[in-house]
């Protein structure tokens, strides 16, 4: 009993330390995140400061997360290194998604207000702005979570946090009886911050279309000022917040002999130490290549088709409410759950299964809770009277779904697969430090083993840095050209999409699920 008082007073002090750093460092990279978005898109900056400088913040964003979680940890003391890291995470995270709404947004008010007589500034203060904080800060509120969830791994990867408890209690199974106390901390955690979310959204973020009579113009502008007072206390609160702790903060370094030299070899890779023309994976960094590109496109397969069929029962319109309430809660459920979790209790479960194929459909399945809600918060803006004038015209829900939803968001689709390819990508790095010798992720496993203190090789290290970098980076540019390929022609995929399901739902007899959102 008194362990386990001992291990719930420790499970809350670990979760407030990983609440207090974690809020920290994602304020920080979001103000970071909102700044570069403005000064390097496309649309609204000068377009040669905007390719320079769009392709460096591209660049720090291949970095693989092994490699700079790895170097802050080993620079700086545990609290402080926590904060660089959800900085460096959230802002080029999160700089991805707000360059893309503001390269995807309709630019022909802005141009009107210019033709107006307004300066750039003005017309995108009152323009663009408007139509983007909403998002901005919703977003903001996900990256939290993300990171909160996030903090698992990092403890796998030397970085402090309630992840330590869970990581240590996950590793064998003798030490389940442990996992129960700081996991359900965390998950009634990230359960209080989905409902706040929820609430967030509905009341202080989420506008709808309303007939306004003349007598309620005063009463509007009343609520619209109420949000924006609202708003405008949060960010001040966090930013007090976030200023004062990294003000107490140690921010004193450590560098390792591993640092240093990892810095000083990055010019000076060891090239020598694989062959390129080798059929062995374990030497042929083309093949590591190859192997991490194919993971990648297994999990988000896996990603893809779950979100496609899914998405109808957590969407507002496409459900009835509380239907749809029920869905997204056992959604969230799925992205409660850390997936060093799942990947320790379905290993020891199925220990015939391989270790890659096991990360696959546990990530896979694990990140399209993430992908299906941010897809439903897209399907969730459009407005409400375009759906309702379709369901008059004698459309069901499902053709409605494929027809008009799936169409009208495919860019944010598109863009959002694209986006989790490149997550899987990373993934297939930092996972690999759960595979074993006789299955593994062979780029990712050479970077951390290299970069081990005790096996320290810097000059291998940049090899697998340059590599895993570099591919990252080509994979980048291909997915923006194929973004501005599918803008430019406007081809309506999903309509092909609608024809092979209507194929397909009486062979799989799930059509008796979908009549039910009708």
């Amino acid at each position: 009993m008194d362990y386990e008082q001992n291990l719930l007073l420790r499970s809350l002090n670990i979760l407030w330390f990983t609440i207090k750093y974690t809020i920290t460092g994602t304020f920080i990279g979001f103000i970071l995140a909102i700044l570069t978005s403005f000064l390097t898109n496309r649309n609204f900056t000068n377009k040669i400061w905007s390719f320079f400088s769009r392709n460096l913040i591209l660049f720090l964003r291949c970095i693989p997360e092994l490699l700079f979680i790895t170097l802050f940890t080993s620079i700086y003391r545990a609290e402080f290194s926590l904060i660089l890291i959800f900085i460096w995470f959230t802002w080029l995270w999160l700089h991805k998604y707000y360059i893309e709404a503001l390269e995807s947004i309709d630019k022909k008010p802005f141009y009107i207000s210019i033709n107006q007589g307004n300066s750039k500034i003005k017309s995108f203060y009152k323009e663009i702005l408007p139509r983007l904080m909403n998002r901005f800060i919703s977003l903001f509120i996900y990256s939290f979570e993300s990171n909160m969830r996030w903090g698992s791994i990092l403890s796998t990867l030397g970085a402090p946090g309630i992840g330590v408890l869970i990581n240590y209690a996950s590793k064998s199974s003798a030490r389940f009886q442990e996992l129960g106390i700081p996991l359900t901390i965390l998950l009634v955690f990230i359960v209080c911050l989905e409902i706040l979310n929820v609430i967030l959204n509905k009341y202080l973020f989420q506008t709808s279309t309303k007939n306004i009579k003349t007598l309620d113009i005063n009463k509007l502008s009343k609520t619209i000022n109420t949000r924006f007072w609202i708003k405008l206390i949060i960010v001040v609160i966090l930013g007090i917040f976030s200023i004062y702790t990294i003000a107490v903060t140690d921010k004193s370094y450590i560098l390792s002999s591993s640092s240093i030299e990892f810095f000083k070899a990055l010019l000076y890779p060891d090239w020598q130490h694989f062959q390129w023309s080798s059929s062995d994976i374990k030497v042929n960094p083309l093949l590591q290549i190859l192997q991490i590109i194919t993971f990648a496109i297994s999990t988000i397969t896996v990603t893809v088709i779950l979100a496609i069929i899914i998405v109808p029962f957590c969407a507002m319109f496409t459900n009835k409410f509380h239907s749809s309430i029920i869905f997204r809660a056992l959604n969230s459920f799925n992205r409660l759950i850390p997936a060093i979790v799942l990947i320790y209790l379905f290993g020891a479960l199925v220990s015939n299964v391989s270790k890659i194929t096991l990360i696959i459909f546990v990530l896979g399945f694990h990140e399209a809770s993430g992908f299906i809600k941010q897809i439903s918060e897209t399907v969730d803006n459009i407005d409400d009277w375009k759906i309702k004038n379709l369901q008059q015209m004698g459309n069901s829900k499902l053709r409605i779904y494929f027809k008009f939803i799936l169409p009208n968001i495919k860019y944010d689709f598109i863009s959002l697969t694209i986006f989790y390819f490149e997550m899987s990508i990373r993934n297939a790095i930092t996972y690999s430090v759960f595979t074993t010798t006789q299955n593994e992720l062979y780029l990712g496993h050479g970077l951390s083993d290299s970069l081990n203190e005790k096996s320290l090789h810097v000059n291998v290290a940049s090899v697998y840095f340059w590599c895993s970098t570099l591919t990252i980076f080509l994979l980048n540019i291909i997915s923006e050209q194929i973004i501005f390929k599918i803008k430019n022609r406007n081809i309506n995929y999903f309509k092909y999409l609608y024809k092979f399901k209507l194929k397909l739902l009486p062979k799989l007899k799930l059509n008796k699920f979908y009549k039910n959102i009708h």
